[in-house]
């Protein structure tokens, strides 16, 4: 997959969080990940790697804290975005 058609998949699934309350939505182009999705009620957030490197994939990265977990909404959505990508969702649970 390159670049120009994974930003549009995200963008696509960016849309669609767009009005939701428990949804913050951060562009990293100054950070190591490059778009990030957090969401408030469950304190989950999601991290989207670009590749930088030739052969290198996109990759997400879904953090939880504690015992919380992503709601069905954030976890659908999220999931649909890597199956475009056509990669795999790192979970991580941390606390």
């Amino acid at each position: 997959m390159n670049k120009n058609m994974g930003r549009f998949w995200i963008e696509d699934c960016m849309n669609q969080f767009y009005g939701d309350e428990n949804i913050e939505l951060i562009s990293g182009a100054n950070d190591h990940f490059a778009y990030s999705i957090a969401e408030s009620a469950t304190r989950c957030q999601v991290y989207i790697f670009e590749p930088t490197l030739a052969g290198e994939r996109w990759e997400i990265l879904m953090v939880s804290y504690e015992d919380e977990r992503p709601s069905t909404l954030l976890h659908s959505r999220v999931a649909a975005l890597a199956r475009q990508l056509g990669v795999k969702v790192n979970e991580v649970e941390c606390g």
